[in-house]
């Protein structure tokens, strides 16, 4: 594994017109990628908000093909990861004293921490959201 991949890329695919960069660029190293159980849980989120549907059922049965495909390569949230974590986030509070932690930043948070724990790059079209951990950007082509 050399990818960790963030949710905007994995749901990315799942649009009536996904980026074609996006596209080409996962077909070309999908081998190559981890999913945190972060980025599992914040997809289950977003299906649990919908009203029951057409809309969350498709939602629903794409996770269940995205754990199928990744079943390998999920990695979890432990002791190592929580011990990146709390390195992570001190580091991150004590360099932007100003940031507010929110249930975003601090999935954010876990899933950075995670990328450093398996020093993976982490794949997001949010670079800026992490600080100190190497990312790459699909979108850009």
């Amino acid at each position: 594994m050399r990818y960790l991949l963030d949710t905007n890329v994995v749901s990315e695919a799942w649009k009536p017109s996904p980026n074609e960069s996006v596209e080409r660029w996962m077909a070309q190293n999908s081998e190559e990628c981890a999913l945190s159980v972060i980025t599992l849980a914040e997809l289950d989120y977003g299906m649990h908000m919908l009203p029951f549907g057409k809309r969350r059922s498709l939602l629903q049965k794409h996770i269940e093909f995205l754990r199928e495909d990744f079943w390998d390569a999920i990695i979890g949230f432990n002791f190592p990861e929580a011990t990146a974590w709390s390195e992570y986030a001190a580091e991150v509070t004590s360099e932007h004293t100003k940031k507010f932690w929110n249930a975003r930043t601090i999935r954010d948070s876990a899933l950075a921490a995670t990328a450093r724990a398996w020093s993976l790059i982490l794949v997001t079209r949010d670079t800026g959201h992490f600080p100190f951990v190497e990312t790459f950007n699909p979108f850009l082509g």
